[in-house]
Order: C-alpha cells, then structure tokens, then sequence
C-alpha cells in the first residue's frame, strides 16, 4: 500500500475541497501559520486536531492517519484476513473518487456500500431485496 505522509494528505484535502489555509486555520481555531507548518511537516497535528479535520473533509479519522495493519505482522489466519480486509476497505474509501462520491456518507455507509461493490450483481440484487424486506418489517411493526 502507498503510504503519504499526513502532511500531504492534508494538502491534498484541503486543495481537492478548494479550502485556503486561512479557512481550516479558522475552522481549527489556529493561526494560519500553525497550519501551514502541518501541511509542510514542520508540525505534527494534534490528534483533536486531526480529529477536527476529518469532520472537515467528511472523513474517518483512521483513513486520515491511513492506520493499517500490515497482514504479515499478524500471525493468526483470521486475523491476517481482518487486516488485509481493513487494508482493502481503507484503500477504496480514501482514493480521490471516493471520498469525492462518498463524502455526505457515514463511516458505516461507507463500510456498507464497500462490501457491496464486493458483491456480484446477483448478490447484489438478493441483499438489497434482504434490505426491502427489513424495512418492511420495520415499518409495519407496532412501537
């Protein structure tokens, strides 16, 4: 997995969502320099900081810091899969055009909407009838 320094992630952020450096600053409650130093790495952003711009950019704060599990650290098989799971999730919700689609999403949606790209269409059809059926249910059941 390509890893980028947070530095750059967060000018990437702030750029692909036409944000100034004053903006954020602002939004953070910071000077303009301080975050200036965040994105050229003289500074590391708290984690209320970081916390802060991922519900700026709509974004969960792991896939922010890019917190993934190397699989071959872990020994155990289920846990193996766990993480090379976490590591595909993560790598399909931060590419640029799915956080761009996906960015008024939950972090649960996101998660959702994930594995279904996993699925095929047959399965597809068969989850979201599963879905209809719930709903259904849901509706029709007395409070």
């Amino acid at each position: 997995m390509h890893k980028t320094k947070i530095s750059q992630k967060l000018f990437d952020l702030r750029k692909d969502a036409h944000y100034t450096q004053q903006f954020v600053a602002d939004y953070l409650g910071i000077v303009r320099q301080t975050y200036s130093h965040y994105e050229t790495d003289r500074l590391t952003p708290s984690l209320d900081v970081l916390c802060s711009l991922a519900e700026l950019y709509h974004i969960a704060p792991e896939i922010l810091l890019s917190l993934v599990i190397p699989s071959d650290i872990l020994k155990s098989e289920n846990t193996s899969e766990s993480a090379q799971e976490l590591d595909s999730y993560l790598n399909f919700s931060s590419t640029l055009s799915n956080r761009v689609k996906y960015q008024g999403c939950s972090v649960i949606e996101k998660k959702l909407l994930y594995y279904f790209s996993m699925l095929n269409s047959l399965d597809q059809n068969r989850l979201i009838h599963i879905a209809r059926i719930l709903s259904d249910q849901k509706l029709t059941q007395k409070p």
